[in-house]
């Protein structure tokens, strides 16, 4: 990628100098769940892999190292709810964590989360889509 003299680098500007190739696979977002385990062996295997500036993309490297590799859990929004489910009731009680929220829109969905906390007790979490052979 490159920038006219006059032009800010994005934010995830990486020099072709820096990186060549595809990113391993890596969770995206604004977090993760690792067990004990997992969390000791990337601790050990990060100080042998190349520093890079991009977390989740260093995370994903030190993955790969392992032959680890990270598994989508549908209660973990890396953007927003679909635009049909942004006004049901209960639709924040059905994700452990939506990425990209400001500090007002924190605290308004976590009067909402309060508000409901009743009406929504018996609402499950999003499921993972199992696969039928």
């Amino acid at each position: 990628m490159r920038c006219r003299s006059d032009q800010r680098p994005p934010k995830y500007f990486i020099p072709d100098s820096f990186y060549k190739g595809i990113y391993p696979s890596y969770a995206g977002g604004g977090g993760v769940v690792y067990s004990g385990q997992l969390a000791r062996r990337l601790h050990h295997i990060s100080k042998t892999v190349h520093l890079y500036p991009i977390d989740d993309v260093f995370v994903g490297m030190c993955m790969r190292r392992l032959n680890a590799h990270p598994v989508h859990h549908p209660a973990f929004l890396t953007f927003d709810f679909p635009s049909t489910e942004k006004e049901e009731p209960c639709t924040d009680h059905t994700v452990l964590l939506v990425h990209k929220r400001g500090p007002e829109q924190l605290l308004e969905m976590w009067a909402e989360l309060n508000r409901t906390r009743t009406q929504c007790r018996d609402v499950p979490l999003r499921a993972p889509v199992t696969k039928k052979p």
